[in-house]
């Protein structure tokens, strides 16, 4: 059985996607060819909760955010930093690295170029920015 992510209740039915059928649409537009590529796999209308793809162009910084309810991240390919402002820690999670975030969790990310992710995030992909969104233009600057 074949759906749309956007499709009524596709989280209750089958469903697959080749990544010839998959739809990106850009995450910030006004970054134009800089900003990630954004596909959202699966929603459910009811809760909110998303699975989606980013794809990155060009290397990205998320200034500190939280999301409100967890977050799971599964890096396919390439290189993500993470920090974890609670902790105090910044993480290097490379190609079939994964993380787990719990519901208001203050962190940042880096993300380089070329890289691929799948996240689960159980509140929806909306941000909670804590410094102010990222800015086209301002270069992004590793945690190395």
């Amino acid at each position: 059985m074949q759906a749309s992510p956007s499709s009524e209740n596709t989280i209750l039915k089958a469903f697959s996607q080749s990544a010839a059928e998959r739809s990106w649409e850009p995450l910030f537009p006004d970054f134009g060819d800089q900003s990630p590529l954004l596909s959202i796999l699966r929603a459910d209308p009811e809760t909110g909760a998303a699975r989606i793809m980013l794809k990155f162009q060009a290397d990205f910084h998320f200034p500190r955010h939280t999301h409100l309810k967890a977050e799971e991240t599964f890096l396919v390919a390439g290189t993500h930093y993470f920090e974890d402002c609670d902790a105090g820690a910044i993480f290097r999670i490379d190609e079939q690295g994964y993380f787990y975030l719990p519901p208001h969790h203050v962190h940042q990310a880096w993300v380089k170029a070329g890289s691929l992710l799948v996240a689960v995030l159980d509140g929806g992909a909306q941000i909670n920015w804590i410094d102010p969104p990222p800015v086209p233009g301002n270069p992004v600057v590793f945690p190395e």
